[in-house]
């Protein structure tokens, strides 16, 4: 039976030719319980189709939008500098997709999901690989979670979630990535994918949609072994608080990944960082965001809005029960090089009875708590270019951590 993602938590090609006489044609301190569910049956709904022969395709800093074709033979000026920059940004796009191919054909990369292929968000049948829909969404049976034709950060498309108001915990799905293979005592594993939030999901108190200092924020991705994803061996990054500030813990919430002041040394008393980063070498020297007078403060890596990011972590299992494991994490707005945001050393991982290790990662925006009687503006996020690997992962831009 599969475990879905429950629980209590308090704390994105085509280079377009442009000829002068032809047309051109043209994306935190808490406890949960982990509840066995068996994921609702949802199917893919397209949009509806468009004819590309008589839209040009423009991709400006990640996000792809469709426009209406302009003949040259009837274009104005403003309409030809218009189509020309169509080239220029179509040109981009190539890029980024070539880009994302690279990284993917590295040595070590066990996992590279795109989301361009419609097949991608046909619901699979447990325990595999896919989309994990909820027929609790309000669009149901459209679901709440799509293939988005017009926002990517390579690619044709990206998984966009839409998340209602006045729907609770998960009403939208989960992305859950089997790697294949699994990583025990003593190996380690990366992990990168961009993420991209709109003004609402930046702007709203995630917390008072759940109860008072419950905490209730999304999650944006888990990883953990298959059984569970509120377990020992789990790693979730997590908008704390509801503050922007991607921070993460394990255990089902018991433990978090905070640093003494040192930005190295993992610590559960006494004062801590939120975010780390500052002791790595530059280029990728990054944050040291304390948690001071009850809020971080400091230099903190905060999501901006309409803004893509690309996030990459490093996971090291060193010998369970052990403070030999650590994580490492780095985000980069598009086009930007690396900025390490989690540096924790010594940490403790422990094991769960009959699992071996880390073997799956789910991709949610779940909320521990949120209440469906709470009203908000929609909101919207989006993932893309995901990739796992037994090595190092190129950065998109600037050198690799």
């Amino acid at each position: 039976m599969p475990q879905d993602v429950t629980g209590r938590l308090n704390s994105r090609q085509s280079l377009l030719p442009f000829w002068l006489f032809l047309c051109v044609t043209s994306v935190f301190l808490s406890h949960r319980e982990i509840v066995a569910h068996i994921p609702s049956v949802g199917i893919f709904l397209p949009a509806p189709a468009t004819t590309e022969s008589s839209l040009i395709r423009t991709s400006t800093a990640g996000n792809t939008k469709r426009s209406p074709l302009v003949p040259l033979s009837r274009a104005t000026g403003n309409q030809v500098t218009l189509l020309m920059a169509a080239t220029t940004t179509s040109e981009q796009s190539s890029s980024a997709l070539q880009n994302f191919q690279a990284r993917c054909e590295h040595a070590g990369v066990i996992v590279c999901q795109g989301f361009d292929a419609a097949s991608a968000f046909v619901q699979p049948v447990w325990p595999n690989t896919g989309f994990y829909y909820k027929k609790e969404c309000p669009t149901w049976p459209t679901p709440c979670v799509q293939q988005d034709m017009d926002v990517s950060f390579s690619g044709t498309s990206s998984a966009r979630w839409d998340i209602y108001g006045n729907t609770g915990e998960n009403f939208e799905a989960n992305w859950v990535q089997n790697f294949g293979q699994t990583f025990g005592r003593n190996s380690t594993f990366y992990v990168q994918y961009a993420f991209r939030a709109d003004p609402n999901w930046v702007s709203i108190d995630w917390t008072k949609t759940g109860p008072n200092g419950g905490n209730t924020a999304p999650k944006l991705s888990i990883f953990h072994n298959h059984n569970s994803t509120c377990a020992a061996e789990e790693i979730t990054i997590h908008d704390h608080n509801s503050w922007t500030i991607p921070t993460g813990y394990s255990d089902c919430g018991n433990k978090q990944f905070i640093a003494k002041l040192d930005g190295v040394t993992y610590t559960s008393t006494g004062e801590f960082l939120l975010q780390q980063g500052f002791t790595a070498p530059a280029p990728f020297t990054g944050e040291k965001c304390q948690w001071k007078d009850d809020r971080p403060t400091g230099t903190c890596f905060r999501i901006q809005p309409n803004t893509w990011y690309t996030l990459y972590f490093k996971v090291h299992v060193g010998d369970w029960g052990q403070p030999s494991s650590s994580l490492e994490a780095w985000f980069a707005p598009q086009g930007q090089s690396m900025r390490k945001f989690i540096n924790v050393m010594g940490y403790t991982l422990n094991q769960d009875k009959d699992s071996v290790g880390f073997d799956t990662l789910t991709l949610t925006q779940y909320m521990t708590g949120k209440q469906s009687s709470v009203a908000h503006p929609t909101a919207h996020v989006w993932y893309d270019e995901l990739i796992v690997s037994t090595q190092s992962i190129q950065a998109p831009a600037g050198p690799t951590p």
